[in-house]
């Protein structure tokens, strides 16, 4: 995750989207799916 935030804030957000994320699975599936292979893919370039 790059950005402007300090360590401190990027890792307090870290923690949110760790808690969060399995969740949307249930809340907004399709999303979610969607969210998980942009994430895969910037993460390949």
């Amino acid at each position: 995750m790059k950005g402007c935030y300090k360590p401190e804030m990027r890792e307090q957000i870290r923690t949110v989207m760790r808690w969060s994320g399995p969740r949307m699975l249930f809340v907004h599936p399709v999303l979610a799916v969607r969210h998980m292979k942009e994430t895969m893919k910037a993460k390949k370039s």
